[in-house]
């Protein structure tokens, strides 16, 4: 058996296998064609599933006529294949600028007239030059020289999938390290056909008779597929990030529809004591059951909490805010996790203040002492908001003054201390 019966027969094996697996891929997109990324994804398996039809019955057609025929119509799928992929791209980046309209239009033109000079070359000799049978396995097999305009199709495929390659990998360029370790599946995914075909047009690798690009494309299916469903990685567009999302005090969290983590900021890392979520059910960790148990709620949410930290147990505010798309649907959620103890210890210390004046004798009146529950302000006999120790000293002519007691001062200092009482009385 020669290399050119063994390549040909190993692609008659591969090919329905492939087509096999991306069927079952598309029957679970299907479902989901509400979303454009859904649509996007469905445009370019759909072109591959046809060239590698084409590809296949071409292998297998017993006449030269039909094997020539076959070929031209895999140009079809061939031609509007990197105008998928970057559609796709643009989705997930979440970069459509543009009406859809008119930028397929535009971008369709190069794709359109590959597939009119493919009909038509015999005529004209622009895509090939020259087409010559020979006989693999006992059937006609054909061999093309190319024509200049083939050069013009391949030079705007490429382009095509690489913008949508760097597209991909600047919008996932600020997520947490382990989920920018999983994009990298997407720029592997999308440099597996490129540097086959571009091996396989130049004849870098000799050796290479069959143009198994189709196939290729088909792997790269399966690793998008495998990056969207361990990783979460194209479950929702993806979130900007800043040096400043770092820098928070408050712990952020990014959840998928489904409840997987996909992206948090350090002090969020810090309160699961260093360990890295990403890519994990939210359900697998005490910090978050909470938000895993409430993911049925559509809109924003906050609740009170308690959490075991290196200072003790301390109160937290846990704030979970809906991200959406577009068009108003929930795509993921926004779990953020502050620290209110500074807060509970101001109202207790303005308790103790407020507590300590009313012992003067001072009228009824005098006695009511608004007070912002939020920031501590307190309200003045002018009827203005202001800091609680300028009221004080305005009214009752109290000097406020502010330390830490030996309590507080090792949560300043890093030094271990005993957890932390909301209700324990200050000490001044």
């Amino acid at each position: 058996m020669s290399i050119f019966d063994f390549q040909q027969l190993l692609y008659i094996v591969l090919a329905p296998a492939c087509g096999v697996f991306l069927v079952i891929l598309l029957t679970r997109v299907v479902p989901n064609l509400k979303d454009a990324r859904n649509r996007a994804f469905l445009a370019l398996a759909l072109a591959d599933m046809g060239w590698l039809i084409c590809n296949w019955l071409e292998a297998l057609w017993p006449t030269r006529e039909g094997t020539k025929l076959l070929m031209q119509c895999a140009y079809i799928f061939i031609a509007f294949l990197p105008v998928a992929w970057l559609e796709y791209s643009l989705r997930v980046a979440g970069k459509v600028k543009t009406p859809t309209a008119l930028r397929l239009s535009a971008l369709l033109i190069i794709p359109a007239i590959t597939v009119i000079l493919a009909f038509s070359n015999d005529s004209h000799l622009m895509l090939w030059t020259q087409l010559r049978f020979t006989s693999v396995l006992g059937l006609p097999y054909l061999h093309t020289s190319f024509g200049p305009w083939f050069w013009v199709h391949a030079g705007y495929s490429y382009a095509l999938v690489s913008i949508g390659a760097v597209l991909i990998l600047d919008a996932y360029r600020g997520l947490a390290r382990t989920l920018k370790k999983q994009a990298w599946l997407s720029l592997v995914a999308v440099l597996l056909p490129v540097i086959y075909n571009v091996a396989y047009v130049t004849g870098f690798l000799p050796f290479i008779k069959k143009d198994y690009t189709s196939i290729i494309f088909a792997v790269s299916a399966a690793l998008f597929s495998l990056a969207s469903d361990r990783y979460g990685l194209f479950s929702i567009v993806p979130i900007a990030r800043s040096t400043l999302f770092d820098s928070l005090k408050t712990a952020v969290f990014v959840l998928s529809e489904q409840g997987r983590v996909l992206d948090l900021n350090a002090s969020a890392k810090e309160l699961l004591k260093g360990e890295n979520p990403v890519g994990t059910m939210a359900g697998s960790y005490k910090l978050l059951e909470l938000v895993a148990k409430s993911l049925e709620k559509k809109g924003p949410w906050e609740a009170d909490i308690a959490i075991d930290t290196i200072y003790g147990r301390r109160p937290y505010e846990l704030s979970c805010l809906p991200i959406k798309d577009a068009k108003g649907r929930r795509i993921g959620i926004i779990a953020s996790y502050h620290d209110v103890a500074v807060r509970y210890e101001l109202i207790k210390e303005t308790s103790s203040l407020v507590s300590a004046s009313m012992k003067d004798p001072l009228s009824g009146a005098d006695r009511n002492l608004p007070l912002c529950s939020s920031c501590g302000k307190a309200r003045g006999k002018d009827g203005r908001w202001a800091p609680l120790p300028q009221v004080l000293q305005d009214r009752y002519g109290i000097m406020a003054t502010h330390g830490l007691c030996q309590e507080c001062l090792p949560r300043y200092t890093g030094e271990q201390t005993r957890a932390f009482d909301p209700e324990e009385k200050h000490h001044a």
